[in-house]
């Protein structure tokens, strides 16, 4: 099972280390660790449980409160449980300072790059939540867009994006919506009491099962644009050359100079300077941003969402990356496509949905 193939991931990191343990408590690597939900607060990092792992034994740290749902709901298993009452802090700091004391044992947070190297590199069980994950993630964004109005507000599509994600268990860890006037003018627009006017976009990240989704989608209403179509179609000729430059052991920075090449065949020369443009995605929205400096390669088995954009116009969506090619994740459903030419590759890709009411 891949939980215990996780377990040998750590165990080989220890001994190439010569560390004799690994406390994990941010809520993002039990995630990655066990494939649940270890937290209550969705922008808190500290995670509901400690788990220490050694080369013989995993033991956990977890109070009363939370001890029987993260067993039977979420997937905490070790060899030893320590159930601590929820008051007693000094309790839980003695559990840990026994893990640590006279060994050589460090905290996730101590060796936070080696934790992220092992969430990027996914397994198949792995993609299997995502696949599931992704589906979800643009239903819910293109059920909103479906169903929205020019005379709606941001706030109201924002809700409608909320409402859908929580009835399928998924929690929105990043909302953007904007309407006609604020599409043009922010990149990171959070929801206002503004009316849509002739168009929105809305983007979501949606977490379920301890992994994130990326997607974004564009309504028009009463008829498409002119240059919001023209903008639209540029931004899906920079994401296709950046797909087709995106493969295992490619590094990031490789792919960001694809980008910057299609902003300036498409006429926008500087738009890539106004926002980044994506990168790795997994348990966080985005685990490694890509930037002109960063020549991690894409491992291979990984996600990726990429987001190019100019003023007003903007194409998200996660793929799944390996050796045998791309797997677009958050895919439509029943929305408009196009086919977009990149190098060497023609790409189904979402368009904008234009409703006549």
């Amino acid at each position: 099972m891949a939980y215990s193939d996780r377990v040998e991931r750590v165990r080989s990191m220890l001994e190439e280390q010569g560390w004799d343990g690994l406390i994990i408590q941010r809520a993002i690597n039990l995630a990655w660790l066990f494939g649940g939900r270890f937290h209550v607060n969705v922008a808190t990092e500290q995670g509901l449980a400690a788990v220490f792992i050694s080369q013989e034994r995993i033991e956990s740290a977890v109070s009363n409160i939370e001890q029987a749902r993260l067993t039977a709901e979420e997937g905490l298993s070790a060899d030893s449980v320590h159930v601590y009452p929820w008051y007693d802090e000094a309790a839980r700091q003695g559990i840990v300072r026994r893990w640590r004391d006279g060994r050589r044992v460090v905290t996730d947070t101590e060796v936070a790059e080696a934790m992220r190297r092992m969430r990027i590199q996914l397994d198949q069980e792995q993609v299997e939540v995502y696949r599931q994950l992704g589906r979800r993630t643009s239903w819910a964004v293109e059920e909103a867009c479906r169903l929205a109005r020019a005379e709606d507000t941001e706030a109201d599509l924002a809700a409608r994006v909320a409402a859908l994600c929580a009835s399928q268990g998924l929690d929105a860890v990043v909302l953007l919506a904007a309407g006609e006037r604020r599409a043009g003018l922010y990149r990171h627009p959070l929801p206002t009491p503004e009316r849509l006017g002739r168009y929105a976009i809305v983007s979501l990240c949606a977490r379920g099962g301890g992994l994130v989704a990326a997607t974004t989608r564009t309504v028009a209403f009463a008829g498409l644009p002119e240059e919001l179509a023209r903008r639209y179609e540029a931004v899906l000729r920079v994401e296709a050359r950046m797909l087709a430059a995106t493969g295992p052991g490619v590094p990031l920075a490789d792919v960001v100079r694809e980008a910057q090449a299609a902003y300036a065949a498409q006429g926008f020369a500087d738009a890539w300077m106004e926002h980044h443009q994506g990168g790795l995605i997994g348990f966080q929205s985005r685990e490694v941003r890509a930037d002109l400096g960063q020549s991690l390669p894409v491992p291979r088995l990984a996600a990726v969402a990429w987001n190019p954009s100019v003023a007003g116009a903007k194409v998200e969506d996660t793929f799944l990356v390996s050796e045998s090619g791309r797997e677009w994740l958050t895919g439509t459903h029943h929305y408009p496509q196009t086919e977009v030419q990149g190098d060497q590759v023609t790409l189904t890709r979402p368009w904008i949905l234009v409703k006549n009411a």
